[in-house]
């Protein structure tokens, strides 16, 4: 028998303006927001994934047409 916590997971998905750091938007976003929080905070694990998707993109978790249309870059909206 485990009797280990249960372990709780949150995702957060960060919408990345147009004009953020050309090829290097993730490291952008990484190195200015996510890093100092899990510096701060110190959680047990991380996990990244970067998406470009356009207008019909995700379902499920996110509805990126109620995402504002100044976050669209060439038709694709970023996030990590």
């Amino acid at each position: 028998m485990n009797s280990s916590p249960k372990l709780v997971y949150r995702q957060i998905r960060i919408f990345v303006l147009p004009e953020v750091d050309g090829n290097h938007w993730v490291e952008a976003v990484v190195g200015r927001v996510i890093k100092p929080v899990v510096e701060r905070h110190k959680p047990e694990w991380t996990w990244f994934s970067r998406y470009g998707e356009d207008k019909k993109g995700s379902s499920g978790d996110c509805d990126i047409s109620k995402i504002p249309a100044h976050f669209c870059k060439n038709g694709l909206y970023r996030s990590v």
